[in-house]
């Protein structure tokens, strides 16, 4: 299984569905066996989403 410090390096790269199918296991499988790494995918997330929201007018 993988380390937190290798789930946080490939936190990018499976996200934009550029991995193997192995590696992707791997991924998930620590995904849900690790609290903190689950916080820190929701935290990713939520940073993408606001970055790629339309910027309001002020």
């Amino acid at each position: 299984m993988l380390r937190c410090v290798e789930f946080v390096e490939q936190v990018t790269e499976m996200e934009e569905g550029a991995s193997r199918p192995l590696a992707r296991l791997w991924f998930q499988l620590h995904r849900l066996a690790c609290r903190y790494c689950r916080r820190y995918l929701r935290q990713m997330r939520a940073v993408r989403e606001v970055m790629q929201a339309p910027a309001s007018p002020e």
